[in-house]
């Protein structure tokens, strides 16, 4: 199983976000420092997903793939028909 690393890209700055907010407001250098942490890791993980990435490839490149049913084409059907 490989990490999804979109939603760790996009969910990084939120739980920096939390954690900053329960710091003491007495330390602005201990928050300035985690916020700059939080910052750096989902940037290096954006840089990661770069590199990753298939240039020469159509379609989405990183993806999360889920399984289950889609709905049938007589479904959409009836419905645009109505």
């Amino acid at each position: 199983m490989s990490l999804p690393i979109l939603s760790v890209i996009t969910f990084t700055p939120l739980l920096g976000a939390i954690v900053v907010a329960i710091l003491p407001s007495r330390h602005p250098d201990l928050i300035r420092r985690t916020t700059l942490g939080f910052t750096l890791a989902a940037w290096v993980m954006s840089l990661l997903l770069l590199a990753a990435y298939a240039f020469g490839q159509t379609g989405f490149s990183s993806s999360k793939r889920t399984t289950g049913s889609r709905p049938s084409a007589s479904s959409t059907r009836s419905a645009s028909t109505a």
